[in-house]
């Protein structure tokens, strides 16, 4: 009997979330202090789950970029920003 695998995409889709996010803050697309979307609001326009984009965030807060609050998504200052483009372009996928 064959194993069922999921496809790469699949395995990584928070990380591709939290990616896509993270060069939209660091392009400057949403600036230090802007709130992001909701996780309702947010998985339901990118047509990912809520689990995915919550991943996601939580990937983005341990790397500095968001903080997260009980109801708030916030996006961090500066300097944190320009680290987070450094290793991005040192790492690209």
């Amino acid at each position: 009997m064959a194993s069922k695998q999921k496809s790469p995409k699949a395995l990584r889709l928070h990380g591709t979330i939290a990616r896509d996010l993270g060069v939209r803050i660091v392009s400057g697309r949403f600036r230090p202090g802007d709130i992001l979307d909701g996780e309702i609001d947010a998985s339901d326009r990118l047509e990912v789950s809520r689990t995915a984009y919550r991943e996601a965030v939580r990937i983005l807060a341990a790397k500095g970029l968001v903080e997260r609050s009980y109801r708030n998504i916030t996006i961090c200052d500066v300097p944190k920003l320009l680290e987070f483009a450094k290793v991005v372009a040192d790492n690209p996928y």
